[in-house]
């Protein structure tokens, strides 16, 4: 089964406007699209701090069906995304083929290092164009994902 990975800050929540002490986030996915993701293994690999991690996935605004195989945290090496070590880490444990979602050059740069599929996400617009631009990710990579299979 094709594994996903996915980058948490711009590409599913903006974390500009998250507060710690608020259990309020700005999520861009739609449950929709979540649903569409429900088939596919799910590696969340980022480079924020766990616990900071653990707080949003637990946010009210996330899908609840959302489900991560495995969260790879700042502490567990998600802020080395650039070098691929992560990823090259995680194409171990999981079935290929891999693709990552990201909005970074670091994001894109650790996938090319790990000689994995890339779709990057526009952190730009509105926040419902954010939405719409996550969602258009998304389906391309689904798309890509099953002409390989």
């Amino acid at each position: 089964m094709p594994t996903i990975f996915l980058d948490l800050a711009g590409t599913l929540v903006d974390l500009t406007s998250f507060e710690p002490d608020s259990e309020c986030i700005t999520c861009f996915l739609t449950a929709e699209t979540a649903v569409a993701l429900k088939p596919y293994p799910l590696v969340l690999v980022t480079g924020s701090p766990r616990a900071q991690v653990e707080k949003i996935l637990l946010s009210p605004d996330m899908p609840q069906y959302l489900h991560f195989q495995t969260i790879v945290a700042a502490e567990d090496g998600g802020n080395q995304k650039s070098s691929g070590a992560p990823f090259l880490n995680l194409i171990k444990e999981y079935e290929g083929p891999f693709i990552h979602v990201g909005d970074s050059d670091m994001d894109e740069q650790g996938a090319r290092v790990a000689n994995i599929s890339f779709v990057r996400v526009s952190q730009k617009g509105t926040r419902e164009e954010q939405r719409q631009e996550l969602t258009r990710a998304i389906s391309e990579t689904i798309k890509i994902l099953s002409l390989s299979e």
